[in-house]
């Protein structure tokens, strides 16, 4: 085969490894390096084509078409050196590709300046080709992964031979050079094309196999992970064939909740397992999938293994495997759900038909929710007070201090007890005992409070009749008390004085000194019952005795918070 076939077939041979490069380029955009195998393989065709038309057009030497050739190889080899590393993630060696550019502009200037002779460049460009060459199978020997040891150690092995190819190319050079004698440039040449062509071919080969076992690899740990990803979920997922409605697969959370085993499941279909409880919820379910491809939100029964109901939140879809219509439904227990629905419509109904107030606020005092009792209670209506300030309902005429003592105790994380007059709707005022309690979150910050109020206007009432009542009692007995013991006391007093005057006109005066002292001792027992009735005295201010146990519980609840 003479010169120029040979290019011809590298040239051709190159052209249609560029396509088929830059059709796994095309496929596989997302791998990174592989952008640099098609600039490699671009650079090779076009650098073929371009050495074939010189050759038809030019007369010029052997020797540049030889420094034209290894140059183009020398560009190749560093754009496949850059996407070996990127393919392995790595970052290339600047260092290398600067001493590679340096050696080749100082080899240049030597021949110019120094030696006509292209033998300097020639070695230069060799020696760049085989510390590139050795420098990419070492990288794929160091960095491959196990998954592609096999293509990996092929490509090292051919980057190795190119690598010593041109070792031995550059010892050639360097002996002619010793001895005086210039290369052969045509067999030379001859020689680079052959082992460029095969190189070439094997490259692509290879690169092509390490992408491909990537892939494989790949799709069969996402196929793993989907699989392990299926199998954690709690919820049934099973994959149906459309055609005949028999199940290709279900995870481990399907057989947990339905009580089959895996061979009992696929190869059937749910009509064979009797599984709807409701043959409507299954023709309702399949309209639904004629109609829109998918199916969500639909709560259905389910029978288990064992004939138990089984209530399940349904979703469903229709997709293509391998162009095969296919179902696969994912199935929700909503065993929790329901026990959490109906413990929620109990405590519901528990607040909703309460007898005392209860109203929700949030962490800055707006409400949120109140119950019926407090729209009755009030008078307003769930849509008045709902995003209002609660100071507006909760405590209108409250003290000042009182206002600051709750909000001081509620904020704390504390619970507030208390009692304080509220203002309805119509301008009517009331009496409230109220219980105020902080909402904490699993963490322990506040995330709402809760007030449970009750009307206590008729005990509010009630107290001050009875206290009412417990003064006049008081003075009824005080006025008994008068008239028996101290009134009685004077008027002895005041006869003890009449005989005393008496006697003292008659000058008796030891009769006189008697009568003195019984008068004396009549004063003491009247001071002594006066003060034993003082002592039994209520406050004179009878309606303070409420308002005196509001503030004594007020005084002791802060004492309680602050001292613990």
């Amino acid at each position: 085969m003479d010169l120029h076939t040979l290019v011809i077939v590298s040239g051709i041979a190159n052209v249609l490894q560029f396509f088929a490069i830059f059709l796994q380029y095309l496929l596989n955009k997302n791998y990174q390096g592989f952008g640099w195998w098609l600039l490699w393989s671009s650079s090779a065709a076009i650098g073929f084509i371009y050495l074939f038309l010189r050759e038809r057009v030019t007369d010029e030497s052997i020797s540049a078409s030889i420094i034209f050739t290894i140059s183009i190889l020398l560009a190749g080899q560093i754009f496949l050196y850059i996407g070996v590393m990127r393919f392995f993630e790595k970052q290339e060696s600047h260092r290398l590709i600067i001493s590679i550019i340096t050696a080749l502009i100082l080899s240049t200037l030597y021949t110019f300046f120094v030696d006509t002779l292209d033998i300097a460049r020639v070695f230069a460009l060799c020696i760049s080709v085989s510390a590139v060459s050795f420098s990419t199978a070492h990288n794929l020997i160091v960095y491959h992964k196990r998954s592609i040891a096999i293509s990996a150690f092929f490509l090292s092995a051919v980057f190795i031979f190119n690598g010593c190819y041109f070792i031995f190319q550059a010892i050639m050079v360097f002996m002619n050079a010793l001895h005086g004698s210039v290369f052969n440039p045509e067999l030379m040449q001859i020689s680079i094309l052959i082992v460029s062509f095969a190189a070439s071919t094997f490259w692509s080969f290879g690169l092509i196999s390490m992408l491909n076992q990537s892939l494989n690899v790949e799709n069969r740990e996402s196929k793993e992970n989907l699989e392990i990803i299926l199998n954690t979920s709690p919820d049934a997922i099973s994959v149906i064939r459309l055609s005949d409605g028999r199940f290709v697969n279900v995870n481990d959370g399907f057989l947990d909740m339905t009580g089959y085993s895996r061979a009992e499941v696929i190869g059937k279909s749910t009509v064979d397992l009797n599984a709807w409880q409701d043959p409507s919820d299954r023709l309702k379910v399949d309209k639904i999938l004629e109609e829109n491809g998918s199916c969500q939100y639909q709560e259905v029964n389910f029978r288990r293994k064992d004939g138990s109901l089984l209530v399940v939140m349904f979703f469903a879809k229709i997709i293509k495997l391998q162009g095969i219509p296919h179902i696969i439904s994912v199935a929700h227990d909503m065993a929790e759900r329901k026990q959490s629905e109906r413990q929620l419509r109990k405590l519901t109904n528990v607040v909703e038909q309460n007898q005392v107030s209860v109203v929700i606020m949030n962490t800055n005092g707006a409400i949120e929710y109140v119950n019926p009792k407090f729209c009755e209670v009030t008078g307003y209506g769930f849509e008045e007070v709902c995003g209002k300030g609660a100071d507006v309902f909760l405590a209108v005429v409250a003290p000042p201090e009182v206002y600051a003592e709750l909000w001081g105790t509620i904020t704390a994380g504390q619970k507030w007890r208390g009692r304080f007059r509220s203002l309805k709707k119509n301008g009517e005022f009331f009496w409230e005992a109220a219980i105020i309690s902080p909402i904490l979150d699993e963490h322990g910050v506040i995330t709402n409070y809760v007030a449970v109020k009750e009307d206590i206007t008729e005990q509010k009432q009630a107290e001050e009749s009875l206290l009412k009542l417990a003064a006049v009692e008081e003075r009824q007995h005080l006025a008994r008390d008068l008239h028996d013991s101290v009134n009685q006391s004077i008027h002895g007093m005041a006869l003890f004085s009449e005989t005393l005057v008496s006697i003292l006109h008659k000058n008796n005066i030891e009769r006189a000194v008697q009568v003195a002292e019984r008068l004396q001792e009549s004063a003491r027992q009247a001071l002594k019952e006066t003060r034993l009735m003082l002592y039994q005295l209520q406050p004179s201010n009878v309606e303070r005795g409420v308002d005196l146990i509001n503030d004594l519980e007020t005084r002791l609840l802060t004492v309680e918070r602050r001292a613990g």
